[in-house]
């Protein structure tokens, strides 16, 4: 019988943000497979993410890049790239989204949930809200490895955005797409201005 991990709620410094959720993923991936042998259409990454540069967003879209992540990629996007990074991991995220089905958050009030990411029944990380950026800032965030209940809360959430988002499509990417985004990050970051709880802390 296995032992149950509590989820464990920390603060991470910016510049570790990215690497310590690879190492999250990876590990999660490999209880999987050693568990199931495979990732299953049932277990699908569900992801919810500020734009496709937030340190998820491109943990999950190196994993895909490389094969370690093989199967469905579920995701919420808040914010659209206008333009694609050189790297081609936003691009890789976004073709994703097309090809799986993904979603648009449009309502800047939505702003106030939190980025995560579900991997399978029982493994989740939740970070800060989207009106904060995770590129500019420390923040709190909970990593659970093995425990269903929050698993199955951030599941919850998942598809209550994705009952509420308008679907991907390559006709969005126009003007009338850019000025969307261009209108949530200005909301978003005068929210983070008004409410950055954490200012006094981040490196």
């Amino acid at each position: 019988m296995s032992r149950k991990i509590a989820p464990l709620i920390d603060i991470v410094r910016l510049e570790d943000k990215e690497t310590k959720l690879k190492a999250f993923i990876s590990t999660v991936l490999e209880q999987n497979m050693t568990q199931a042998g495979t990732v299953t259409c049932e277990n699908a990454v569900l992801l919810v993410v500020r734009s496709v540069e937030s340190p998820v967003a491109r943990a999950v879209a190196a994993f895909v890049q490389d094969g370690t992540i093989t199967g469905p990629v579920k995701s919420i996007i808040a914010i659209v790239p206008r333009e694609p990074n050189e790297d081609g991991n936003d691009e890789t995220l976004m073709t994703l989204a097309r090809e799986h089905g993904g979603r648009i958050l449009r309502d800047i009030r939505l702003f106030d949930a939190h980025e995560q990411i579900v991997l399978g029944t029982a493994a989740s990380w939740v970070g800060d809200c989207m009106r904060r950026d995770p590129m500019k800032r420390d923040a709190y965030e909970c990593y659970a490895a093995d425990c269903g209940k929050t698993a199955g809360w951030a599941r919850t959430s998942f598809e209550r955005l994705w009952a509420i988002c308008e679907p991907v499509g390559e006709a969005r990417r126009g003007p009338d797409n850019e000025a969307v985004a261009n209108a949530c990050m200005g909301a978003a970051t005068g929210e983070e201005i008004a409410e950055d709880p954490l200012r006094s802390t981040s490196g």
